[in-house]
């Protein structure tokens, strides 16, 4: 029908260019929607896709920063082209060209041919490198003791962090304790008790009284300690600021007595009358 792709078949192995490497891409429809897939049935060599051994020189490429031909055209492409020319027969490049109209609505490419730009080109060759196959390593068998020095460093590392463990948790359980112990002789101090047992025949009014006055006559103490020590805090820093400024004086006073003895010369006294 008009407007439809034509249906897929197989190139014929008997034209003229004829790829046998290609026909593995062409041995089912290729896709022809975004995302389409073509399961091929035979075995694909991508080796001789990108290098044909037969061919001399059939390795080179040349590589050049480009864009996609399709929308969105995205300018982030590095496009590599066989210098030797890829023989193919007629019906298979009708079949790659069927598919690329098929995926692109019938436009083929949307770029045109755009200018250099002084853009560089490299070029490459494929070399064959033998593919060298390491075995699996066997794993030691699990066990009670270390297999490895890695491991018995990892466990001596583990003992000394659970001792240190160990260590500071006894450590904060006594912290604690200090810290309860600290806390009854404050109370009992603010409640005059003392270390001994509390003072009987005190109403809880006059237990509180006494407690607000001891507060009290504590925080005054405090503040008047904070209160000499910023004074004594202040007139030190007054008396090096105090001592600075007297040097810098002393040491302009010097400094003007030097350029007053070179300007103004030293005058003789001429000798008295015998």
């Amino acid at each position: 029908k008009p407007g439809e792709a034509p249906a897929f078949t197989s190139p014929s192995v008997n034209e003229y260019g004829f790829n046998p490497h290609l026909q593995t891409l062409l041995s089912a429809p290729l896709p022809g929607v975004d995302g389409g897939v073509s399961m091929l049935n035979v075995n694909l060599d991508l080796a001789a896709l990108v290098e044909n051994p037969l061919v001399p020189d059939s390795g080179s490429y040349m590589s050049y920063a480009g864009s996609l031909t399709s929308p969105p055209c995205i300018d982030h492409t590095m496009w590599f082209v066989r210098r030797r020319i890829v023989l193919a027969s007629n019906q298979q490049v009708q079949a790659f060209a069927n598919a690329l109209f098929s995926l692109t609505n019938n436009h083929g490419s949307y770029r045109d041919v755009v200018p250099w730009n002084r853009r560089p080109v490299n070029v490459y060759k494929v070399r064959s490198q033998p593919h060298l196959v390491v075995p699996g390593m066997q794993p030691l068998p699990w066990g009670p003791n270390a297999r490895t020095d890695g491991e018995l460093e990892a466990a001596k590392q583990a003992k000394l962090a659970f001792d240190n463990a160990q260590h500071t948790a006894y450590y904060g359980e006594d912290f604690a304790k200090r810290l309860r112990r600290a806390d009854e002789a404050f109370a009992r101090a603010l409640r005059g008790s003392g270390p001994g047992p509390a003072v009987t025949g005190v109403s809880p009014e006059e237990e509180r009284a006494i407690a607000r006055r001891q507060v009290v006559r504590s925080l005054r103490t405090t503040i008047l300690g904070a209160a000499r020590d910023v004074q004594r805090a202040v007139d030190h820093a007054y008396r090096e600021q105090a001592t600075s400024v007297f040097k810098d004086v002393e040491g302009l006073h010097v400094e003007a007595q030097d350029l007053v003895k070179q300007l103004v010369p030293s005058v003789e006294k001429s000798p008295e009358p015998s």
